[in-house]
């Protein structure tokens, strides 16, 4: 009965031992598959960003440069319109998710620069798209200039500021005239003069030579006495003066030089109403 009892005791322990290692063992392999399930899940983040990080890369790649943009804006012009692109010239603007093609009217080294737009187009950076906008479209972003809502005599202070000679101003010109300021980075610049008056003649004094007037395009002014002076062609940041010169039916030439101002980011197209 003793030797049964042992063997029976032994018996039991064996198998209690056994226990214990079947339950290790299930244990390891329950860690070894949390580790695996958390190294599988680490893996698909990073391919994840892997693949969200190529096609950023992707869509930069396939994004239009500037020069493909005019490019595809010459093509189109070409192709749709009645005249041809190359005698013109194209200037780009950068917008967020498009180029904007500026047209104007061909011109020479030796010939007056501030030429007018005469056709605005929009280039797609990703398709390549081009569509024909009206003039004026993008510029949701014009800044009507405070001297509009100057009193007059205020008015009157800021252009014998302005008046070449303040002395021999003539009060006649200053009844409907708004010249406001301008800065280094202004693309259209819009005043305003008598319905009868005239823009005699209309110059940028360099910033290096003050002696040197380079001449412009003359605005044609509408019924109301509004003009607008377009300054794609023009870098303004090499210039100090813009001088405007007004005269009447009644009284000698008017010459402002109006101070060209740094860069604001607001000034890009002046208004006056």
């Amino acid at each position: 009965m003793k030797k049964l009892f042992l063997i029976g005791t032994a018996s039991l322990a064996l198998l209690a031992a056994c226990g214990d290692d079947t339950e290790t063992t299930h244990e390891e392999a329950d860690e070894e598959t949390e580790t695996t399930e958390s190294t599988d899940k680490q893996d698909e983040q990073e391919n994840n960003k892997e693949d969200e990080k190529s096609e950023d890369e992707e869509s930069k790649d396939t994004e239009l440069s500037e020069d493909e943009a005019e490019e595809k804006a010459r093509e189109y012009i070409n192709e749709n319109e009645d005249y041809n692109a190359d005698d013109y010239v194209i200037s780009m603007r950068e917008e967020d998710d498009a180029f904007i093609a500026i047209v104007h009217a061909g011109i020479k080294a030796d010939e007056k620069k501030g030429n007018p737009i005469l056709y605005q187009y929009k280039v797609d950076r990703i398709s390549g798209k081009v569509e024909e906008t009206n003039i004026g479209s993008e510029k949701q972003d014009a800044h009507v200039s405070e001297i509009v809502s100057m009193s007059q005599e205020e008015k009157d202070e800021h252009y014998r500021e302005i008046a070449q000679n303040p002395d021999k101003l003539d009060e006649r010109v200053l009844d409907k005239l708004l010249l406001p300021g301008l800065h280094e980075n202004t693309k259209e610049y819009e005043g305003r003069i008598n319905p009868d008056d005239t823009i005699g003649k209309v110059s940028l004094k360099t910033a290096d030579d003050p002696s040197n007037n380079e001449e412009i395009n003359t605005p044609d002014v509408d019924e109301e006495g509004y003009f607008t002076i377009y300054f794609s062609e023009n870098k303004l940041k090499n210039s100090s003066v813009l001088t405007i010169i007004v005269s009447g039916d009644d009284y000698n030439e008017q010459i402002f030089e109006i101070p060209i101002n740094e860069i604001d980011n607001k000034m890009d197209y002046i208004r006056v109403h």
